[in-house]
């Protein structure tokens, strides 16, 4: 396994997959974003999460089950850490912010979204004693702004002119959810295969969702599929649910709950610059200055600080 040099930086291959697990996970959240509106009236928010799981849970399965088997005792022995991690971070935070959507404005949506990071902070203080740095909170402040910048188009008087609506509770309380299963991330059973623990999680997942899948096809039905329509749960299965959820555990794993949740601001600056490739939506100034500030901020709170130098024996 590839270790830091004596000068305190990152070998090329190991700065190279440090940089994946902190930018892919908010693109392809973003991506959800767009594909979620996209076929937002192909498909009931219960039987989208319910089948974007499942669907994820096959992915995972042929590659994960001997490991699965294996870990069998290690999963019941962390049997909290299974339910707590799956409800909040796959099913209550998808759920909640798909049912919010139906009745919350995308901006507000995106301005909760952003607040995980501070969530993130803010809870590792209450619940472990975990004090951020003045480097991290200057760089949270400054991403933040982006973010904000964003969310207001430039015009921050907007930002107090916001009109909320009832179901930007449901988005903030996912928002919270998601928080905390990046706090308990850090409880990551030692020796349990990752890949394997996160289909384990996504397995978790699928049986807690599946009564509300019955009771939305009991209450709403199931329209018929368009090729888009799947298309687009395909993507959120494999890309949302996979491949961001294993990059964003590994973001965790390397730099902790508070600096990987940085990246998240990284979602509307995505989010902007994908709309508008896909949905022919503009790309404005203020995307710009938004872009500038959330990586600024971004680079300076994750950034490796140099290894101080070792001092030399007297003598």
């Amino acid at each position: 396994m590839a270790t830091p040099s004596s000068r305190g930086s990152l070998p090329q291959s190991t700065a190279t997959l440090a940089l994946l697990a902190v930018m892919l996970p908010p693109l392809l959240w973003a991506g959800n974003f767009v594909v979620g509106r996209a076929i937002r009236h192909d498909i009931t928010p219960g039987a989208l999460v319910f089948i974007r799981h499942l669907l994820a849970l096959l992915c995972l399965l042929p590659f994960c089950w001997r490991h699965m088997r294996r870990d069998a005792g290690a999963y019941w022995r962390h049997r909290w850490f299974l339910l707590r991690t799956s409800l909040t971070g796959m099913v209550l935070f998808n759920l909640l912010i798909y049912l919010g959507l139906q009745s919350t404005a995308a901006t507000n949506a995106l301005l909760f979204n952003s607040a995980i990071p501070v969530l993130i902070a803010l809870l590792a203080l209450v619940f472990f004693r975990e004090r951020t740095s003045a480097r991290h909170l200057l760089g949270l402040g400054v991403s933040l702004c982006g973010v904000l910048a964003i969310v207001s188009r430039g015009e921050w008087q907007a930002l107090v002119q916001l009109q909320f609506s009832h179901g930007d509770l449901l988005v903030l309380t996912g928002v919270a959810s998601f928080a905390l299963y990046s706090i308990w991330l850090r409880d990551f059973p030692a020796g349990v295969h990752r890949i394997s623990l996160v289909c384990m999680q996504m397995l978790v997942a699928t049986v807690l969702l599946l009564p509300v899948f019955v009771w939305s096809l009991a209450t709403q039905g199931f329209a018929p599929w368009s090729g888009a329509t799947a298309l687009g749960v395909a993507y959120v299965a494999v890309g949302s649910s996979v491949v961001a959820t294993l990059f964003y555990a590994a973001a965790v794993r390397r730099f902790g709950p508070v600096q990987a949740g940085l990246s998240i601001h990284l979602t509307p600056l995505f989010g902007a610059f994908m709309s508008a490739l896909f949905l022919g939506e503009r790309v404005y100034r203020y995307h710009w200055l938004g872009m500038l500030l959330i990586l600024g901020g971004l680079a300076y709170a994750t950034w490796p600080r140099r290894a101080a130098p070792a001092p030399e024996n007297a003598g």
